[in-house]
């Protein structure tokens, strides 16, 4: 009795809000307003490869990305893989590809961040899809975050900062390409290059967000 007393107390004065929009909810992490945004019609565009992303980096999109990547927030990776899961079954190019192949972070971030937001994704991803997920990209060059830069320093920071892991072979496979945001695409230009180098058949983009 003391106990509902007290969680109607503090919903009184602190509220449940949505990660996406900040608006009050009933209890819900994300609201269906949101809900509908994330699974609604990806945007398909074309730079360099065909990407697709769940929506612009927008609310609620830069709200949940912020929070599932800075403040460890990855109960949203749940959601979001599944909006991007469903882009995957429902696309004629993206459902027959045989891998999953998260944007790697430098072995110094990954320390300071404590998690790659990519590659869980991925992995979340492959557990509905059932394609598999390959961690055959290293990121052999620490660079400045991309948000911070303007597009000519974006394409300058990630050149040459990708190598492939000659354990694993993607002869003739068809890969996805899995990241969080996509600005100028230079981070997935550069991963797609050198998985064209190591003669990948084909090469596709998947990201929750198109800034």
């Amino acid at each position: 009795m003391i106990k509902k007393f007290l969680k109607s107390l503090y919903d009184f004065f602190f509220p449940p809000l949505c990660f996406g929009c900040l608006k009050q909810t009933a209890g819900e992490k994300i609201c269906f307003s949101c809900y509908q945004k994330i699974f609604s019609q990806p945007i398909i565009f074309k730079n360099h490869i065909r990407i697709y992303a769940l929506g612009h980096y927008a609310i609620p999109f830069v709200n949940l990305i912020n929070e599932f990547k800075y403040q460890n927030r990855t109960f949203i990776a749940q959601t979001l893989a599944l909006a991007l899961s469903k882009v995957i079954i429902n696309d004629y190019y993206l459902k027959d590809c045989d891998f999953l192949v998260p944007v790697p972070l430098h072995p110094a971030r990954l320390r300071e961040r404590g998690y790659n937001q990519s590659e869980m994704l991925a992995f979340q991803i492959s557990q509905i899809t059932n394609i598999k997920v390959l961690k055959c990209l290293k990121r052999i060059k620490y660079t400045k975050s991309q948000t911070v830069l303007a597009d000519k320093e974006r394409r300058i920071n990630v050149e040459k900062a990708f190598a492939f892991d000659k354990n694993y072979s993607i002869e003739n496979k068809k890969i996805i390409l899995i990241d969080d945001v996509v600005t100028t695409g230079a981070t997935l230009k550069n991963c797609a290059q050198v998985l064209y180098k190591n003669k990948a058949q084909e090469v596709f983009g998947l990201v929750v967000a198109k800034s």
